[in-house]
């Protein structure tokens, strides 16, 4: 002790002393999640209906359905010719989708 400053000296530390718990409240962070899903849901569902006929089928068959149908059965099942019609009316489908969802929350301008 003799020769040292006096800062060296320290209170003791109990080393085993229970630690805080860091815990997240799982239930209410799925709740939440649930919540939002369905929220979007709602929304997607409001934005599908104001698409054009041809639009709303076309995103339909690509992204609704159980089984997603490429491009060839969807021009079969909407009577076109070929599976470019399908990408050009997918193309269109997908900005109308983007103009109609949330008042316009997926349209970026750069």
């Amino acid at each position: 002790m003799a020769g040292r400053p006096l800062t060296n000296y320290k209170s003791p530390t109990i080393d085993d002393m229970p630690k805080a718990q860091s815990f997240s409240n799982l239930a209410e962070k799925q709740m939440i999640d649930h919540f939002s899903a369905e929220q979007e849901i709602k929304w997607i569902d409001r934005a599908m209906q104001f698409l054009s006929f041809e639009s709303y089928w076309v995103l339909y068959f690509s992204y609704c359905t159980d089984e997603l149908m490429k491009g060839e059965k969807i021009a079969e099942r909407m009577g076109y010719a070929n599976d470019n019609m399908v990408d050009y009316q997918k193309r269109k489908a997908l900005l109308e989708f983007a103009e109609a969802f949330n008042n316009s929350e997926l349209l970026e301008f750069t």
